[in-house]
């Protein structure tokens, strides 16, 4: 069987003419952006009103959980002696 750039005379080009895989490059890194704009509080409010007051994104709650100041305050607070 004969090779593309001998039936065509050039080789094949790789470029994507429906520039898919930019785009979600693009929104991807867009998404990226505005979230940290977001200040921790920010997050967990747009989490909560998009999936609902302590529904959905689960591993996301818990790391935010772990960033909330009030969280660091209130963990020191009911530390007992031993820690």
């Amino acid at each position: 069987m004969a090779s593309y750039e001998s039936r065509y005379g050039k080789p094949r080009s790789r470029t994507c003419y429906w520039p898919r895989r930019e785009n979600k490059a693009k929104r991807a890194q867009a998404l990226l952006d505005e979230r940290a704009k977001r200040s921790t509080q920010e997050q967990w409010e747009r989490l909560d009103y998009m999936f609902g007051i302590g529904q959905g994104a689960t591993k996301e709650r818990k790391r935010l959980f772990k960033l909330l100041p009030a969280v660091d305050q209130l963990m020191a607070a009911t530390e007992g002696p031993n820690g």
